[in-house]
């Protein structure tokens, strides 16, 4: 019995080493605040850095424009907007801090969409001084911004005229633009400093309680900008809710870019799952999922490409494809709802997060 004995205690002493050895090999959990940093740093601070960069772009190009203006120039000018779109349009799913709190507010001071026409005429033809560079201040958000810099540009097939014979025009360009660069740079210098303290150290500021409540913010935000994609983007042009069309309602009309602004909010949503934004790679919240429950990332990649590939199938222009391709843009409103509802539901139920109710207006 004694031989039997120690023969039991000796492999069941390899049998708990075993156990320990295992136990220091297994990698530690991502937690989210190695999550919130890394997104930050990979993601979220590079977006907004390249906004800044594309603003300055946009204000170079359309002061070349109303120096000299040509074919040419105005051409250099649209693509110098369509260029700040892209990092501006993957920059939604970050539409928190910043983009909304005091004192930035920056969302509603450079992309209060859709255009309101009405707005920015008065504008034109009011008497307001529009000389200074601070006349931008002065203005309502509806009168500033990237869809007054799109309307300036796109909106009229007589531009190049306009911009020649009517000075106020001009002027009322290199405000919204000047504009545009002043509240980036406030909005890079707010995530470069005292807002991304805030949301790295909660617990040192006041707005926020924990990293939880921080990390529920970013994975929130996600859930609401895909659906966001969903209802105002593709349902409320096609009249989804009152079965009445509306391209008024449709963002970026002048330029024929819904479409492809659309797919850049998707391309956003997906830089916070995977952790990626162009060669930056950190980690995403498919990361977790891997740790949490690895079945959620093959269905999350396959719904986020129908969604994708839907939105790709709709003929552009949305402003068109509302009356003539309207089955299309159904299609698409459904697999965007689909990819919505799986991150509402079963990805915040694997993260331990709680859905709260986000603003889903795009103004």
């Amino acid at each position: 019995m004694r031989k039997h004995s120690r023969a039991f205690v000796h492999l069941f002493t390899h049998a708990m080493i075993a156990l320990a050895l295992a136990a220091c090999d297994q990698k530690p959990l991502i937690s989210p605040a190695q999550l919130v940093e890394s997104l930050t740093k990979h993601v979220y601070v590079p977006l907004a850095q390249d906004a800044l960069v594309k603003s300055q772009e946009l204000a170079a190009a359309s002061n070349a424009l109303c120096d000299t203006p040509s074919p040419e120039a105005l051409t250099v000018a649209k693509k110098a907007w369509i260029a700040l779109r892209t990092p501006w349009k993957q920059a939604e799913v970050m539409s928190f801090g910043p983009h909304r709190l005091f004192p930035w507010r920056t969302e509603s001071r450079v992309d209060f969409w859709p255009a309101r026409e009405e707005e920015i005429l008065s504008v034109l033809e009011g008497d307001q001084d529009l000389s200074a560079m601070s006349a931008a201040d002065t203005l309502g958000a509806a009168s500033v911004g990237m869809p007054v810099v799109e309307y300036l540009l796109f909106g009229d097939e007589n531009t190049l005229s306009a911009l020649k014979t009517q000075e106020r025009r001009c002027d009322y360009l290199l405000v919204a633009t000047r504009g545009i660069e002043i509240e980036l740079q406030r909005f890079v210098d707010a995530w470069t400093g005292d807002y991304q303290h805030e949301l790295l150290h909660p617990e040192q500021g006041d707005q926020y309680k924990d990293m939880h409540e921080v990390f529920s913010e970013v994975v929130n935000n996600l859930t609401f900008t895909v659906e966001l994609v969903r209802e105002k983007k593709l349902g409320a042009p096609l009249g989804m809710d009152a079965n009445n069309p509306d391209p008024t309602l449709a963002e970026s009309r002048f330029s024929g870019r819904s479409l492809q602004e659309a797919l850049l909010v998707l391309k956003g949503a997906h830089d916070v799952m995977t952790g990626c934004y162009h060669d930056r790679c950190g980690l995403g919240l498919r990361d977790m999922l891997r740790e949490r429950r690895s079945s959620l990332v093959d269905t999350y990649e396959e719904l986020y490409a129908d969604a994708r590939d839907a939105i790709k199938d709709i003929p552009p222009p949305l402003t068109d494809a509302i009356t003539t391709h309207p089955k299309e843009v159904e299609l698409a409103i459904d697999a965007v709802r689909a990819l919505a509802t799986f991150l509402q539901v079963e990805v915040t139920q694997a993260l331990n997060v709680t859905v709260t109710f986000g603003g889903t207006d795009g103004d």
